[in-house]
């Protein structure tokens, strides 16, 4: 199981610490938990502009290709 989420986060997510608590504690009883800090390949992608992009980088298409709106 994957979160971007912490162990205390889930508690706004549900509205309700004390099922969260035993949730997690379920969960989390027999497993191994991975903390991995730093962005993964899909943000650093979007922070340097290159997901969802094909074709031409907006920068090079010509007014009327990008519908005549200012970026």
């Amino acid at each position: 199981m994957t979160s971007s989420k912490s162990d205390g986060d889930w508690g706004e997510v549900f509205n309700d610490q004390i099922l969260v608590t035993a949730i997690l504690e379920r969960l989390l009883y027999h497993a191994t938990s991975v903390n991995i800090e730093g962005d993964g390949y899909g943000r650093r992608e979007m922070k340097a502009g290159l997901l969802g992009r094909k074709g031409k980088p907006r920068a090079e298409l010509k007014e009327e290709e990008v519908g005549g709106t200012e970026v």
